[in-house]
């Protein structure tokens, strides 16, 4: 896998990879044409601060589609009565081989960017309530002037835009 980054367009919230490798540390938003650059150090090393933003508050957590996890354990509860329980030890197999064998990632606290493809730092740990408390006025900002700049886009006036 080769490094790069994936992060939210500051404009518009559109989901964007950036590669770490190489000279572009920059990608064109495909949504609005917001041109996203990196503001932490390139570079396919362990992370110490986010290639995103540049904060140095990162979590480590396995490259897990969660709506494939879902469709798992769905699956196994749909047919644990025919089965008598049988799938849902399948499916507990089934999470901790994808659990062991599946690649860690490295998630930004302050912009929730995802660093894929780069070794883990050892210094971090895995997600913890309290430190994401600290970023939590910052991220409802943030959504707030997404979805203002979605309005604007469709012509929306609501009542909080014209006071």
């Amino acid at each position: 896998m080769r490094p790069e980054v994936e992060l939210a367009c500051p404009t518009c919230g559109d989901g964007l990879r950036v590669p770490l490798a190489g000279e572009a540390l920059a990608a064109d938003c495909r949504r609005c044409g917001e041109r996203a650059m990196l503001v932490g150090p390139g570079g396919t090393g362990a992370r110490s601060t986010c290639a995103a933003c540049g904060a140095q508050a990162l979590w480590i957590q396995r490259d897990f589609n969660r709506a494939v996890g879902l469709g798992v354990v769905a699956i196994a509860a749909l047919l644990a009565v025919p089965t008598k329980g049988i799938s849902l030890g399948v499916a507990a197999l089934v999470d901790l081989a994808l659990y062991r064998f599946l690649p860690r990632i490295t998630v930004c606290y302050a912009c929730d960017a995802i660093h894929r493809g780069v070794p883990v730092n050892s210094e971090h740990a895995a997600y913890d309530h309290h430190v994401e408390d600290g970023f939590k006025e910052a991220k409802s900002k943030r959504q707030v002037a997404i979805q203002a700049w979605r309005s604007a886009r469709r012509g929306d006036r609501s009542p909080r835009s014209s006071a």
